[in-house]
């Protein structure tokens, strides 16, 4: 009796992934892409682990050795595991954080760490000029996109913050965006829609 049971419970699973299958290369199942990806400004997890260094600091000079070394060690290896697993990801439809952090905010909250282009409330772009050697002056922006209790937050510095802020500004509407918001996502514009604008 057993084994015919165990025999109906595996070919109704095999029909259920035969069904899958199916409708996978049917195209019933939409497959999102990655169209932009960004990692998150560490600026948070640096001071988080200058903080327990100096904790650590502190329990060495106490006389608590073990303590210190435990401490010191997890921090310098948490830390860096967590600042380059904790990503930005778009897809054309939603903005989703990815990564370490957002797992165990999953785990603990049991909501997903993602917002839709249509519940982003307000963006704002702050910018920095930092001086290069020989005068040059380099901008640095700092996005920051709020939305049904969640709060992303990256910065400039790569190629995939310009990906992000040209696939991503543009499908926002203008009055959720501030006066810098929209002079970066007119600045990223190609240079032929930008001529043609012209």
């Amino acid at each position: 009796m057993s084994r015919t049971l165990i025999r109906i419970l595996s070919d109704s699973t095999q029909n259920q992934l035969r069904e899958a299958l199916a409708a996978k290369s049917s195209g019933q199942f939409s497959t999102q892409t990655k169209l932009a990806d960004v990692r998150v400004s560490p600026g948070a997890y640096l001071a988080a682990a200058a903080l327990l260094t100096f904790v650590s600091l502190v329990c060495l000079r106490t006389n608590r050795n073990l303590a210190a070394l435990i401490l010191i060690a997890g921090t310098w290896t948490a830390i860096p595991l967590l600042v380059f697993t904790n990503r930005i990801s778009f897809d054309g439809y939603s903005l989703s954080r990815r990564g370490l952090v957002s797992f165990i905010t999953r785990l603990l909250t049991r909501r997903e760490q993602s917002l839709s282009v249509d519940d982003i409330e307000r963006v704002e772009v702050a910018t920095l000029r930092t001086l290069r050697r020989g005068g040059n002056v380099r901008y640095r922006y700092r996005i920051e996109i709020a939305g049904k209790e969640l709060f992303l937050v990256f910065a400039s510095g790569g190629k995939g913050f310009r990906r992000m802020a040209r696939t991503l500004l543009p499908l926002i509407p203008d009055y959720k965006l501030d006066g810098r918001a929209c002079e970066l996502r007119d600045h990223l514009k190609d240079a032929s829609i930008v001529r043609a604008e012209a």
